[in-house]
């Protein structure tokens, strides 16, 4: 994923994450927040985090969540 700026009046929800497939195979996602909350450097954190959760868990699919949080894990 990259970061994407799109200015929208009004976010559905205070953060937001969504992941999907593509048809080429890779991941798509968006990352949503209101700037009102978060800071850009923690959304950045919070995405960062995030794609290391989903990397994770696509290396190791049958481990539970628990185990991925883990820090040995990632």
């Amino acid at each position: 994923m990259r970061p994407v700026r799109v200015d929208t009046a009004t976010s559905w929800f205070d953060l937001s994450a969504v992941l999907w497939e593509e048809p080429s195979g890779g991941l798509g996602g968006i990352l949503a927040y209101r700037t009102a909350l978060f800071e850009e450097a923690t959304a950045a954190a919070f995405r960062r985090d995030w794609l290391a959760l989903v990397e994770a868990g696509l290396t190791e699919p049958h481990a539970s969540i628990h185990t991925l949080l883990e820090e040995d894990s990632w």
